[in-house]
Formats: C-alpha cells, sequence, structure tokens
C-alpha cells in the first residue's frame, strides 16, 4: 500500500532528511500474509547512515579475519579446536571456534556469536540491523511506501514470478533507474552528522548554552557512563577509512550487489562514487582523529541486543538481507533475528527526534530508558531478560535531579535545525 508521495513526508522532524513523528510509524508485515500481528517501525533519521556503513564495512573486515585465522590454525592441527574471540573497535562480539578433521575440512561453531549474524556480516542498516547498505533502503522505501520502482529490484523476481517491467500496471516502466538509486545514495550517505551541542557551538551554528545548563549536560554526561548505559551506547568509536564508495568492495565484498554488477556494467566497483565524509559530506560533519581517519560520537555499538518480551515485536522474525537483496543464508539457513533483538540505536541526534524507540511508544526519554527493563525483571540469566535491565534500574535508581541531568545530557545530542539558535 502507498503510503507517501517523496521520502520528506517521512523523513520531516526535525528537519527534512531527519526522522519522522509517530504519524510517519509503518506497519512490517515479515510474512507478507496481510493479517495482524505486525511489527511496527519508526522512521529513523537518516543522518549519520554512510558513515555507520563505513564503520560496519570495518568491523566485518575484522571479524572475518578472525573467522580466517581461526580456519588457517584448527586446518594446521587437524582435531583441535580452535577459539577465537570477535572483536572489533572495542565492541565484543563473542567467539567463534573453528575444528577441521582429518581430511581437512574445517567446521565452524557459532554459537559463541553474539550480536551479529552468523556470516559475521554487520549490518547497520535499520531497528533490527537487518540491512547492509544504504542503498538497501533507498530501494526498498522507494517501492514499499512510494509506489516507485527500482530496475535493480524488478530484475531480480523471485522464483515464483516472471520479470514483468511493469507489475504495477502504470504504464510505467524503468520509474528508478540504476543511476538514479546510486544519486540517492550518494545523497543520503553524505548527509550531515549529528553532532553535540557544544560543537554546534564550537562550529558557530548554536548559541552556547550558558555555563549552569553545560555544568549540568556534564553531570548528565558522567553519570550516563557510571551507570553503564556506555557498555552499549559506546560514546567515541574511530573510522579508519573515511571515503564512502558506492560501489564498493570494501568490507570483503559484503556491501556490494554482485547481481546489479553482472547485469549493469555502470554499477562498476572498480570506477566508484567516492566522497570523504570528513570534508566532502554535509556541515556539520564528523572531527578528524589526531592519528588518522575520524571519531564517530555516535553512541552505538553496531550490535544487536536482546531487549526482553516487553519491547519485543508481535509478529514472526525479520529476515537479514544481503547487499543483493536477497535472504542472508549460512549453511543453507537462512538467518533470522530474534523478535526480541535490536541493533543498538545511534543516539547521535536522540535530543530533537522524538518519538523515541522502534516503535515510536515513548513520549519522553526518560519513558524510553526505563522502557528498557521492567519493574519486576526475569532472573540474571534468563534469556528473556533485557541486557538493559541493569542500566535501566540503576537509571531509575538515581536521585531525581541526576535523572534530570541524564536527560538533559541526551538532549543535547541533536539533529541540527536552523530553528535551534
Amino acid at each position: 500500500m502507498i503510503s507517501s508521495q517523496s521520502c520528506g513526508e517521512c523523513h520531516n522532524s526535525p528537519v527534512g532528511t531527519s526522522a519522522g513523528l509517530a504519524t510517519t510509524n509503518r506497519a512490517s508485515d515479515p510474512d507478507n500474509d496481510g493479517i495482524p500481528p505486525f511489527n511496527v517501525r519508526s522512521t529513523t533519521s537518516l543522518f549519520g547512515d554512510g558513515i555507520v556503513q563505513l564503520l560496519a564495512q570495518e568491523i566485518t573486515e575484522d571479524l572475518q579475519a578472525a573467522r580466517a585465522d581461526a580456519e588457517r590454525e584448527a586446518t594446521a592441527s587437524p582435531g583441535t579446536a580452535v577459539r577465537r574471540s570477535l572483536r572489533s573497535k572495542g565492541i565484543d562480539y563473542g567467539t567463534i571456534v573453528a575444528t577441521a578433521d582429518p581430511g581437512g575440512a574445517v567446521t565452524f561453531d557459532l554459537t559463541g556469536v553474539r550480536g551479529v549474524d552468523p556470516d559475521l556480516v554487520v549490518r547497520p542498516i535499520g531497528w533490527k540491523g537487518d540491512v547492509a547498505t544504504v542503498r538497501g533502503p533507498v530501494v526498498g522505501a522507494s517501492a514499499g511506501l512510494m509506489g516507485m520502482l527500482a530496475e535493480e529490484l524488478l530484475w531480480f523476481p523471485p522464483p515464483e514470478r516472471e520479470y514483468d517491467p511493469d507489475p504495477d500496471g502504470d504504464g510505467v516502466t524503468r520509474e528508478l533507474s540504476v543511476g538514479d538509486v546510486t544519486a540517492m545514495t550518494i545523497y543520503t550517505a553524505a548527509q550531515e552528522t549529528p553532532q553535540s551541542v557544544e560543537r554546534l557551538a564550537d562550529l558557530g551554528m548554536v548559541t552556547r548554552p550558558d555555563e549552569t545548563v553545560l555544568a549540568e549536560i556534564g553531570r548528565g554526561r558522567a553519570t550516563f557512563q557510571e551507570i553503564g548505559c556506555a557498555a552499549c551506547h559506546m560514546p567515541e568509536l574511530r573510522l579508519e577509512n573515511t571515503v564512502f564508495e558506492e560501489p564498493t568492495l570494501r568490507g570483503n565484498g559484503n556491501y556490494y550487489n554482485r547481481r546489479l554488477a553482472e547485469r549493469d556494467p555502470g554499477y562498476d566497483p572498480q570506477r566508484p562514487f567516492r566522497f570523504d565524509v570528513l570534508v566532502d559530506s554535509q556541515p556539520p560533519q564528523v572531527e578528524a582523529h589526531p592519528d588518522g581517519g575520524a571519531i564517530i560520537r555516535m553512541y552505538g555499538d553496531l550490535r544487536r541486543h536482546h531487549m526482553g518480551p516487553h519491547l519485543a515485536d508481535p509478529a514472526v522474525p525479520e529476515v537479514s538481507i544481503t547487499a543483493s537483496f536477497e535472504p542472508a543464508t549460512v549453511d543453507g539457513e537462512v538467518v533470522v533475528i530474534a523478535p526480541t533483538a535490536f541493533l543498538t540505536p545511534e543516539l547521535w541526534g536522540v535530543g530533537n527526534t522524538e518519538p523515541w524507540l522502534h516503535d515510536g511508544r515513548a513520549g519522553t526519554l526518560e519513558e524510553a530508558i526505563r522502557l528498557h527493563g521492567v519493574d519486576d525483571p526475569r532472573p540474571s540469566g534468563d534469556p528473556g531478560r533485557s541486557e538493559a535491565q541493569e542500566a535501566r534500574d540503576a537509571f531509575v535508581a538515581l536521585q531525581e535531579e541526576d535523572r534530570r541531568s541524564l536527560v538533559t545530557f541526551l538532549t543535547s545530542l541533536r539533529t541540527f535545525s536552523p530553528e535551534d539558535d
């Protein structure tokens, strides 16, 4: 069902290309039967999406390098279980174990993998972390929400259907060319980076808050660290390569649509469109790291966490999607995401992109924090317990002024709007 006439009808609050109000929520129907329950999704801000794809590419390379190292050692020592920690940029994705039989065939024990799909591809887009690339939602939202069918989507129909250049029967073909989608992908990836109000003031974009407000922001930032919020909403990550490419082979080729490359010679990773997020994206931009690359203050970890039954999706599990718009598979099995699992949302911009949470159920930031757990949680170690329960309980236990300071800190992480000043 078509629900909008433009991207900006949903991505419009507080400014174009950012988040949306509750009226822009959409209902997802993973099993495509048109029957409730549905998974409700709040409109996300697109700001910073190019940067999170760049981070995902680097983390994927690190995780898959650890898997390859375990495989090499296992091959050299048949029968020996070789365990490797899966860590990148200070983020813990669990462990992987490789074992080779006498013939050299290697099998992997993936039961220790945490917060990422078993193919070790970080998919940084969407509330579930189910989409690999910025290009993915450009194609998906254009078709599913605006009725604009990209040719690269129509070229590869499911097995039960034949190719139809005009499946909606409106007499228009090539509604979005490969070049159109590439242009929108670059536009989205090159958008501004949400910032703290202090940095916006340093850049001359807003009036600097008075010292009383700055002191409260500082207290809230310290409390945020102390009660454990920063364990998942990591304040700072380092991006090593700040050049965004479309298409790209970085990330071991997992962010590249191979089927599209076979069909359209213009989609060529040897001749990608490139821009540097440090200097070419819309202002305000990320900060340069003194040792190269960029400092990414996004307050996230590009990792899924189980948030308990209170926040769980009511519908069937979602499926992870590859850069080629196919269901991700490992050992022939489709990769699904548990109803309780959600990608840690980046908090940059959280201060003015209400309502909050994946379904927009929280009208205030304090309510959003309290919904990270419940008053009578399941015991520690229970798989149904929210991974954020301890931090949530620590927040609830704070004095009122400390809770207020923490919320003041969160509201200082803003999507820039000319009206802020």
